[in-house]
């Protein structure tokens, strides 16, 4: 994220639905109904809505950036690990495997860490820090990743991941209540638009 815009990031993790749905079809040949195709494309479009404030000139003058290659490849990497996980057989229990994500995180990162403490210094443990630290390790590292893995498992990686596209949507409502930023109508018009969508990709056929 730190080389492309944040806008651009926004746009590359959108089409996690419709590459997982890809993935899927490769790999485990699983199809999306055309209703589902229709919500996925219904939630990318009230994407664009939001971040672009209702302005197609907005996302005309997007440039690409070093970074967005970077961020399509880490969609394709989540989208591979959200169809393997639905396939049970290759994967263990979801606490193991969660357990596995985080000691592999853990050590990835390390080198990394012991880089910055020899350049810049290691940084200063202050209350702030440790409440920080400690939030994201619990709710965006632990907890999110736990209920992903149970969703994934329970829905199915073409159900589950049309859900990703609700990060804009609580992303802007955290950022009125929070930090006090306006309503637009576009705010209103580009949830709607992921709503249905998501209604579309994840609601049963009905039974004549």
């Amino acid at each position: 994220v730190y080389f492309t815009s944040a806008t651009n990031a926004v746009i590359v993790n959108a089409a996690q639905p419709a590459v997982t749905a890809v993935i899927a079809w490769i790999i485990a040949r699983e199809f999306l109904s055309f209703r589902q195709g229709v919500g996925v494309t219904c939630a990318f479009i009230g994407i664009l809505t939001m971040i672009s404030r209702a302005d197609p000139a907005a996302l005309l003058a997007l440039d690409i950036n070093a970074g967005d290659p970077v961020m399509l490849i880490a969609v394709v990497g989540w989208s591979l690990y959200a169809v393997y996980l639905h396939r049970r057989d290759y994967l263990p229990s979801a606490d193991i495997l969660l357990f596995i994500i985080a000691l592999t995180g853990a050590v990835i990162l390390l080198p990394f860490y012991l880089i910055e403490v020899a350049i810049v210094g290691p940084f200063t443990l202050s209350t702030n820090v440790i409440i920080s630290m400690s939030y994201m390790a619990v709710f965006p590292t632990l907890l999110a990743t736990f209920f992903w893995n149970f969703s994934v498992r329970s829905l199915g990686a073409n159900r589950a991941t049309i859900f990703i596209n609700l990060i804009p949507v609580f992303g802007a409502a955290f950022a009125m209540i929070f930090l006090g930023e306006q309503l637009f109508s576009y705010h209103i018009i580009g949830a709607v638009l992921i709503f249905v969508g998501i209604l579309l990709s994840v609601r049963k056929r009905g039974i004549a």
